[in-house]
C-alpha cells in the first residue's frame, strides 16, 4: 500500500499534541493553577478598587495620585480649619519646594530652598521670606513674627528652635519645622509643614 494514503501526521501531531497535553494531569493542573491566579487577581483587584471608592473622592484619589508621584514629598489636604496643605518634604541639596502645592522642583511659585553648601542653609525662594519662632506656631504667631522679620535665608545649625515660619511666595504664611537635618545614613533635610489660609 502506497504511503500516500495514510493521513500524514505532521498536519495533526501538532494540534493533538497541544490538546493531548491539557488531557494529561500536568495540564489539568496547569489549567486550574491559571484559573486560581485569575480569580485572586480579580478578587484583589475589585476590593482595592471597592476600597479606594469608598474612602476618597474622585478628586481626592486623583490629588492623592499626583501627589504620590511626587518625588520626596507626602501631602495632605485634610488638617484643621484654615489650613490649606500640610505634609512632609525631604529636599536634597539645592532642592526647591512649593508649600501649597506640596511639589518638590523649581516653579515660580517656589517658597523654600535646601542650600547646597556644606552647612545646611534654609534659603526663601521667589518673593518668599523667612523668620524663626521659639515657639510652637500657629498662624497667628507666624504673622506676627513674620511682620517684625523677613529673613532671605536661615543657618540650620544656628536656629534655637526647630521651626521657621513662611510667608510664602502666593502670600500664605506656612511654618516648615525642621524634622531631621542631613547626617549619617540621608543627605536630605526631613521638613514637616503646614499652609494656612
Amino acid at each position: 500500500m502506497p504511503d500516500s494514503a495514510q493521513p500524514p501526521e505532521s498536519n495533526t501531531s501538532g494540534k493533538g499534541g497541544f490538546l493531548t497535553f491539557w488531557t494529561t494531569l500536568p495540564g489539568i493542573l496547569t489549567g486550574i493553577a491559571a484559573l486560581i491566579t485569575a480569580i485572586v487577581g480579580l478578587a484583589t483587584f475589585l476590593h482595592s478598587g471597592k476600597n479606594t471608592a469608598s474612602t476618597a473622592s474622585p478628586e481626592q484619589s486623583l490629588a492623592e495620585t499626583a501627589n504620590s508621584t511626587t518625588a520626596g514629598a507626602t501631602t495632605s489636604n485634610s488638617g484643621p480649619a484654615g489650613t490649606i496643605k500640610e505634609g512632609r518634604l525631604a529636599l536634597g541639596r539645592g532642592d526647591a519646594a512649593d508649600l501649597e502645592h506640596g511639589v518638590i522642583g523649581f516653579t515660580s511659585n517656589d517658597d523654600i530652598m535646601f542650600g547646597p553648601e556644606s552647612t545646611p542653609h534654609l534659603y526663601a525662594a521667589g518673593t518668599a521670606f523667612l523668620a524663626p519662632i521659639q515657639t510652637p506656631p500657629s498662624k497667628r504667631a507666624c504673622e506676627s513674627v513674620l511682620s517684625q522679620r523677613q529673613d532671605a535665608f536661615e543657618s540650620i545649625p544656628e536656629l534655637v528652635a526647630p521651626w521657621v515660619c513662611v510667608s510664602t511666595s502666593e502670600g500664605h504664611v506656612a511654618n516648615v519645622k525642621i524634622v531631621r537635618t542631613p547626617g549619617v545614613g540621608s543627605a536630605q533635610l526631613l521638613l514637616k509643614y503646614t499652609v494656612w489660609q
